[in-house]
């Protein structure tokens, strides 16, 4: 594999504030940019190009931590209704656009933005075709979206210090739930917060008030019985917190030799931990599969990623055939969603049966599909598929991982997968990783070139090429 970077011209570097940004950042920027100011100037420029970076940090767990304030509020008193979960949203992802306005512009603001403005359309048009306002697609791509932009305008140390609070937040929540289930339930009474603000009725034989999903069964599938409910933590369900395990085995897999040795262990740990409490079967499967699906990027080529969702619903309908009726394990979970598929009319494909969307909350598949037509997840599979595409080994594995948790999650969950609780934080990493490859991207006018061995761990190789020798 060949890269390329332009030797910048210094006086371009100072009066073009963004050029000396990208020019400047990046690991092999030293290498590729010799007429590099000083390393006072070098620490000025850097400063400036993130100097949102902390008001990204809060933004993000605003997102993480919302949930459980207003829970927290609800339970002390002060009643809370759907309208107020839905001010928090929008209050955050406005404060989100007005980070990336204040930030400027930045390579790769394109595809999130074009995503976005689509879903807007189409939102537009699923609702003149329902005679009713749904915007539930355009919400949940407006998250994807605006964090992918808010992830490129983060420092990477600024990005891992958000994963670490976020972290330390879940664990404190987590091991006190563990300790004492009933002063958990006292704090947050995540029965009548989800009974206000979701209609979910509470469970009738709960004494304690969890929410219902939550609460084991006999037949349930458990790892290790730690609890006699599966943990919910910060994020009052067990799928948020599974999920979150999830991304945070996402970060070591991408980001494994840039954290330190005491932010691995913890990660690592913290993980455990919620695989074993949650008794999540995507999580655990998800966590197994993180190392094979790293050395398969070692010789994976960037565009496979296409035929991850396929692969997924491929195998998804062999288990599922070995379900007789549906229950709660694996293949009744992907029974239903393939029978959900199957059911699938011209008007379901066609938007004219929206508002049918929410009774599929174990089937993402189709709850994309009746919230956004066929098209909509056509969309989504390409972009998901294809946006962190460069041929980056970092970039490759960050990819593969998130196109296995979103399109395993949609084949067991209906909208988890874009809850804001824990999309901000993958997003967020998704759009850091992917900024940084496309602010060191090759150029095709450079004559100094990159040639990179495949494997990791062997030093890159530079040497002079003429610009006909250069190959895409």
């Amino acid at each position: 594999m060949i890269l390329s970077q332009p030797r910048t011209p210094l006086r371009l570097q100072q009066t073009n504030p963004e050029v000396a940004r990208l020019v400047r950042t990046g690991p092999h920027a030293a290498v590729l940019n010799p007429d590099i100011a000083s390393p006072a100037e070098r620490r000025r420029t850097r400063a400036e190009g993130y100097r949102w970076s902390w008001a990204i940090v809060l933004l993000v767990l605003g997102a993480v931590c919302y949930n459980a304030v207003l829970a927290f509020l609800n339970a002390r008193g002060l009643t809370m209704q759907k309208s107020d979960v839905v001010l928090a949203e929008i209050a955050l992802l406005s404060t989100g656009g007005l980070l990336i306005v204040a930030c400027g512009p930045r390579a790769g603001d394109a595809a999130p933005a074009a995503l976005g403005g689509f879903f807007v359309l189409n939102a537009l048009i699923v609702s003149m075709l329902n005679n009713a306002i749904f915007v539930d697609m355009a919400r949940n791509v407006a998250i994807i979206a605006v964090f992918m932009m808010v992830g490129s305008r983060i420092q990477q140390r600024h990005l891992h210090r958000c994963f670490m609070l976020a972290a330390i937040a879940v664990a404190a929540v987590l091991l006190l739930e563990i300790a004492s289930v009933d002063r958990y339930a006292a704090w947050f009474a995540p029965g009548d917060y989800f009974a206000q603000t979701r209609g979910i009725a509470k469970e009738a034989f709960d004494q304690l008030g969890l929410f219902g999903n939550s609460l084991g069964f006999d037949s349930r599938f458990a790892i290790v019985t730690l609890m006699d409910h599966r943990a919910c933590s910060l994020f009052l369900e067990q799928v948020s917190l599974a999920n979150f395990g999830v991304i945070l085995v996402i970060l070591l897999a991408c980001d494994w030799n840039r954290l330190s040795l005491l932010s691995k262990g913890f990660f690592a740990g913290l993980a455990v931990l919620i695989v074993l409490t949650t008794n999540s079967r995507l999580a655990l499967a998800l966590t197994l599969m993180t190392p094979v699906a790293c050395l398969l990027t070692q010789r994976w080529n960037r565009f496979l990623t296409v035929l991850v969702m396929p692969a997924t619903l491929i195998v998804a309908a062999v288990i599922g055939a070995r379900a007789t009726a549906y229950a709660d394990d694996l293949p009744g979970r992907l029974e239903k969603t393939i029978r959900a598929l199957g059911s699938l009319d011209m008007s379901a494909i066609s938007g004219l049966e929206a508002l049918r969307a929410p009774l599929f909350a174990d089937s993402g598949y189709a709850y994309v599909i009746y919230a956004s037509t066929i098209l909509g997840i056509l969309v989504l599979w390409v972009f998901v598929s294809l946006v962190a595409s460069q041929n980056e080994s970092r970039v490759m594995r960050c990819n593969l991982l998130v196109n296995l948790y979103v399109f395993s999650s949609l084949t067991i969950s209906g909208n988890s997968v874009f809850s804001i609780k824990t999309a901000a934080l993958l997003w967020l990493l998704v759009g850091n990783i992917r900024g940084e490859a496309l602010a060191t991207a090759p150029r095709t006018d450079s004559l100094l070139r990159f040639e990179r061995t495949p494997w990791p761990g062997r030093p890159d190789v530079a040497r002079r090429l003429q610009p006909k020798a250069y190959r895409r």
